[in-house]
């Protein structure tokens, strides 16, 4: 079996995980024993959807409005979700959060 001699460097180019064997021979034909790496490609960012919870009417909310968030990351998985209600500072969601105060307000 003949292998390709490495002349430059690899680029991985799909997600996931990838295991790469290797190993080196010298001028005098003295074999290396294999060795192994793994890497772990994630360059796909999570999803987050929005679900707005509330008594919608006449092109607005008409009571307090719950505001639930879900996130999906198929490879590495999540880390955390962060939101911020109007010019406010982003926070770490945990549990839904809820907007109670007239006006016209910006969240999803």
């Amino acid at each position: 079996m003949t292998l390709p001699i490495y002349s430059k460097p690899i680029h991985l180019k799909y997600d996931g995980l990838h295991f790469i064997q290797f190993f080196s021979i010298d001028k005098a034909g003295n074999v290396e024993s294999f060795r192994n790496r793994s890497i772990f490609i994630d360059d796909i960012p999570p999803y987050t959807i929005c679900f707005l919870n509330g008594t919608y009417k006449n092109g607005g909310y008409i009571n307090a409005v719950k505001i639930n968030l879900s996130s999906v990351d198929n490879l590495s998985g999540l880390k955390e979700i962060k939101y911020k209600i109007d010019n406010g500072t982003f926070n770490i969601y945990k549990n839904s959060t809820e907007i109670n105060e007239e006006g016209s307000h910006s969240a999803c």
